[in-house]
């Protein structure tokens, strides 16, 4: 915007402009207290667009690009950490709402590993909850590891809506997560 303003007024003083305007009895200050309202308002504009719109379309954009990707299983995985468990997510699919390949590790008060799990995916319920699909898993106790059988599907606790996975999987997030 600085650049924009010497480029105005050097082209207002190459054309005589600046000259008109004082001949007509404008002062420096007069002349720029009348342009003051209007490099206000384009730079609240420029704000706006900066800090609320774009990240916002970024969003919209990534979560309609996910939905229609021929191929979501070429995505890259992510990590997040979901209270005391640390959650790898191989890709996201279906704007969020399809994982693969995810594995959920669980820890103790001290962070010590207490047991793993792994679904070969994990899907978004319309009523707001997160499905583990095809899931084995170990526990550990005492330094001992126990395999668990295996599951064709158990319910995740995991509060994150899917356009929140998408934002977690961009390779830089466009904003915080809005509450």
């Amino acid at each position: 915007m600085l650049i924009g303003s010497l480029v105005m007024l050097t082209q207002m003083t190459l054309a005589s402009e600046t000259a008109i305007l004082r001949a007509a009895g404008l002062s420096t200050l007069g002349f720029y207290l009348k342009l003051a309202p209007i490099t206000l308002v384009l730079g609240f504009m420029g704000v706006i667009i900066d800090d609320q719109i774009a990240p916002r379309s970024e969003l919209a954009l990534a979560i309609w690009w996910n939905r229609t990707d021929p191929t979501p299983e070429n995505g890259h995985a992510f990590w997040f950490r979901d209270t005391s468990r640390i959650v790898h997510v191989g890709y996201a699919a279906d704007g969020g709402a399809r994982l693969g390949e995810v594995d959920i590790y669980t820890r103790d008060m001290e962070g010590r590993l207490t047991g793993t799990l792994h679904a070969a995916q994990a899907s978004h319920t319309p009523a707001g909850g997160w499905i583990l699909h095809d899931v084995s898993g170990l526990s550990v106790h005492n330094l001992v590891a126990q395999a668990q059988p295996t599951q064709a599907s158990v319910p995740w606790a995991m509060n994150l809506p899917p356009a929140e996975i998408i934002r977690l999987a961009a390779d830089r997030h466009p904003f915080p997560r809005a509450s």
